[in-house]
């Protein structure tokens, strides 16, 4: 029976998938991004790109002629949102989307493209999470973030050099209809000592880029991942930290603050795990069959180079100290947890988009979140993080119609989130194994 309602579900994929009739999912347990506990044999109603109605038969109202369609054995989570990306070809795209993420905060350097692809991925049908900007990236001349790897934006100076011009610059950023900003305030000594430490922008610099952040109501992301840095960016009123903090436990005040004025801690394991041992981070990688599978022969065979880890061990060569404290920033997060902090899920990975946000739950289960917390920094937790409130990230009527129908329980192995058996974006449905076939030409 269960293989009859999976073709059911196949030839749905294929004849409606582009039809505004309203469906109804019908029989599967529903994990809906805020409660704690899941909802068996649940009715989700979709009616155009929101849902309308969710619970127990006699909880919902089924529109008539709508399609319903048995999802019984399978298991319904809010799409994925990641709140660290960057990208660097249309490829990591579809490869975000076809791995769940149907949300995701974007940094670039340049508003011009941050505005382009904020409206290119907002359609029902692209195969690509919509993005949400962060633009520009501010950092200094002779920062990390500067030169010419790193495009400059036409309009906006991403290098200001004094208070006045910082906000300026802000103020440039508000009237382009941009929400979110970055900030670059750390020396990158953590992983690339023994070279010579980035310069850092100055704390006159970052209190005005987040003073007047806040004048023009601007969400500010500050890249800091140690202690004293983002403590002073806390004090000066960042919004959200982007990065968890690796080189010391943090204390009290810093923990109150956080919960007192609801900021933002995004974790990004997978990026410190990658600069403590390249190699290790790709074979655990490799070591899952279903991430395997889905990468070409050419994808692995760069994985695997010698020159591949040769290069970011010049890049990063302080790889001793990032492994020696990996227990240090799964202690901080753990901690920020316990005490009700919000922390979203966010990955800044360039290596395995989308694959990254499944590695990103399993090392916060590992650092002592539940399956159920983790989930929860990845859906309802990122809606917020955002600016959507729970419209987007939950199951909930109102919300977006953005979902992913497992085949095994997440509650049970945060690893099941990878059983991805259909994805439902704005409403429509696409076949995660089409998107990566697609994304391997």
């Amino acid at each position: 029976m269960k293989t009859l309602r999976l073709v059911f579900l196949a030839l749905f994929l294929l004849s409606s998938a582009y039809s505004q009739r309203a469906y109804v999912l019908e029989g599967a347990t529903v994990i809906d991004g805020i409660r704690n506990i899941p909802i068996d044999s649940a009715f989700i109603v979709v009616e155009g790109q929101r849902i309308i109605g969710v619970g127990k038969r006699n909880q919902v109202i089924i529109p008539e002629r709508a399609e319903r369609i048995d999802v019984r054995g399978t298991y319904i989570i809010p799409g994925l949102i990641d709140a660290h990306i960057h990208y660097e070809s249309p490829r990591d795209l579809v490869q975000l989307l076809a791995w769940g993420v149907t949300s995701a905060n974007c940094m670039f350097e340049s508003t011009d493209r941050a505005k382009m692809m904020e409206e290119q991925t907002a359609g029902d049908t692209v195969h690509a999470p919509q993005l949400y900007a962060t633009a520009p990236i501010f950092t200094v001349e002779g920062g990390w973030w500067w030169g010419r790897e790193f495009p400059i934006d036409s309009t906006i100076n991403r290098f200001p050099e004094t208070p006045e011009e910082a906000r300026e610059q802000i103020r440039k950023v508000k009237a382009k209809g941009f929400k979110r900003i970055k900030i670059m305030y750390d020396d990158m000594d953590w992983c690339r000592h023994p070279l010579k430490p980035l310069k850092r922008m100055n704390t006159d610099l970052m209190h005005a880029l987040l003073d007047e952040g806040r004048n023009q109501r601007l969400l500010t992301l500050l890249h800091a991942p140690k202690l004293q840095d983002a403590r002073e960016a806390l004090e000066a009123g960042a919004f959200a930290f982007v990065h968890g903090i690796i080189d010391e436990r943090i204390d009290a005040v810093f923990l109150n603050t956080m919960f007192e004025t609801q900021r933002f801690y995004v974790p990004t394991f997978c990026l410190f795990e990658f600069l403590a041992d390249v190699e290790g981070f790709i074979q655990h990688v490799l070591s899952d069959e279903r991430l395997h599978s889905a990468l070409t022969a050419n994808d692995i065979k760069k994985y695997t180079s010698p020159e591949y880890y040769t290069k970011y061990h010049e890049r990063y060569p302080n790889s001793d100290f990032v492994r020696s404290h990996l227990n240090i920033l799964r202690q901080n997060m753990a901690t920020l947890a316990r005490e009700y902090v919000l922390i979203a899920m966010g990955t800044d990975m360039w290596a395995f988009p989308g694959m990254a946000a499944h590695l990103e739950l399993e090392y916060m289960v590992q650092a002592g979140l539940t399956p159920m917390q983790a989930l929860v920094t990845a859906t309802s937790m990122g809606g917020i993080f955002l600016g959507e409130g729970n419209r987007v990230g939950t199951i909930q009527p109102g919300a977006r119609a953005d979902l992913l129908i497992l085949e095994a329980n997440p509650l049970e192995d945060i690893r099941n989130t990878r059983s991805i058996k259909t994805i439902i974006k704005h409403g429509k449905f696409f076949d995660p194994k089409k998107l990566i076939e697609e994304s391997k030409q």
